[in-house]
């Protein structure tokens, strides 16, 4: 479902797509329906934590990492959108990459 190598090439506003469309298969509709939905300041979708924490999950097992994100140490508000939560899984891929190299 999630390809790991597709993901770590995309920056904030593809993993924005990249999340939406895995968001809109959990929930088995499109995203065209889920984008005329309830939408967060931030222009994205707006999402509960839990669901949040289910989009984490799924990118983080793709990665071998399930906590791939500290989600006790980020800001509630970056759980409430799709774009936070992109934001948080690219920042964490990112500082993996540096701790890799």
């Amino acid at each position: 479902m999630v390809d790991p190598a597709r993901i770590d090439s995309l920056d904030v506003d593809g993993l924005v797509e990249e999340l939406t469309t895995i968001l809109a298969r959990l929930k088995n509709r499109t995203t065209n329906e889920l984008l005329a939905g309830d939408i967060a300041p931030d222009g994205s979708v707006a999402i509960k934590s839990l669901i949040a924490v289910c989009l984490v999950g799924t990118v983080g097992k793709a990665f071998g990492q399930p906590r791939l994100v500290n989600l006790a140490q980020v800001p509630r508000d970056d759980l409430r959108s799709v774009r936070g939560v992109a934001r948080l899984i690219r920042a964490a891929l990112d500082q993996h990459r540096r701790g890799a190299a």
